[in-house]
């Protein structure tokens, strides 16, 4: 008997959980706290991690604005979505006193391959392609939290479609470890920082 009853209790508890409205559930961080009233995500940085034998993009460093770009909002959606932070603001720059904590981030990925690495076999490499950091500091400077992450480079495909299968393009691959090194860097500062 008691097992139907805790049966009953969690179906009806998942399906109040999917009836609520939208955003009910963000009242609370992921492990009970209250979320941070607010939050300010400066621009995130992506820099070249040069790979031997790969030649050297002429839009790199517009490759590398779209980058940080990305990895920015995905940290704000990051930020909200897993309710770390109640609001979430971004600024180009340094910013006052008007959030209690300011995230800031980089990541270090290579953005041209040598010829010999295909898409079909980039992602059965070993070792890491892509290293993502964020930190929570207050206003004053003070670091809160930081924690670095490390992608391997299968962390995010490199090709699409059923059959056959397409290679993705080399851009649409670094945007996509952009925002998972983001996503992933930004919950870990967040775990280190007890949220």
């Amino acid at each position: 008997m008691r097992k139907y009853q805790r049966l009953a209790r969690f179906v009806a508890a998942t399906a109040c959980g999917l009836l609520a409205p939208a955003g009910a559930g963000q009242s609370q961080a992921g492990n009970g706290r209250a979320p941070l009233p607010t939050a300010t995500v400066l621009p995130f940085t992506v820099s070249a991690e040069p790979q031997p034998g790969a030649a050297p993009r002429p839009d790199q460093d517009g490759l590398l604005r779209l980058l940080g770009r990305e990895a920015t909002l995905q940290a704000g959606r990051t930020l909200t979505e897993h309710g770390i932070a109640g609001q979430v603001t971004q600024a180009p720059g340094p910013v006052g006193r008007a959030a209690p904590v300011v995230v800031t981030g980089s990541i270090r990925l290579p953005v041209s391959l040598p010829p010999g690495i295909s898409a079909f076999d980039a992602d059965k490499r070993h070792g890491t392609f892509a290293t993502g950091t964020a930190t929570f500091t207050r206003p004053d400077g003070t670091v809160v939290a930081t924690e670095t992450i490390r992608l391997g480079w299968g962390a995010v495909s490199w090709v699409y479609g059923g059959r056959p299968k397409r290679i993705a393009p080399l851009e649409a691959v670094l945007e996509d470890f952009s925002r998972k090194a983001a996503d992933r860097a930004v919950l870990a500062a967040a775990r280190e920082m007890g949220r």
